[in-house]
């Protein structure tokens, strides 16, 4: 067995402390971005308007079929343009994730298959 002692020098000492460290990482940090002078409070002030803006890009059953139900009257009728970009860029998304439901609405209420409802 080898009797001397390891020695460090003072950098490998300081990396070896934090490799080591009781400390663990800060996850609330780490994931929530939150920065030294910041509180809880904005945080979630943060979230609530992430998750206002959200809401209102979702529709509704109630309005998806209302939205639906314009778009066919106004391209039977020839004026597409009466449904703002708006409500069919927001129908357009519905209909990505709720296409069984779509479906029913064209089962339920089609009087014309020749309508885009693409909104770009």
């Amino acid at each position: 067995m080898n009797s001397n002692p390891i020695t460090y020098s003072l950098a490998e000492e300081q990396f070896l402390a934090n490799i080591y460290s009781p400390s663990r990482l800060d996850y609330k940090k780490l994931f929530y971005r939150l920065k030294a002078g910041s509180t809880k409070a904005q945080s979630m002030e943060y979230e609530s308007n992430f998750s206002t803006q959200a809401d209102n890009q979702n529709l509704t059953l109630e309005e998806a079929e209302k939205t639906y139900l314009e778009i066919q009257y106004s391209a039977v009728l020839g004026s597409l343009s009466d449904v703002s970009l708006i409500e069919r860029r927001k129908f357009s998304n519905w209909i990505m994730f709720n296409l069984s439901t779509f479906q029913l609405f064209e089962s339920m209420y089609c009087l014309s298959r020749d309508v885009d409802y693409a909104c770009y």
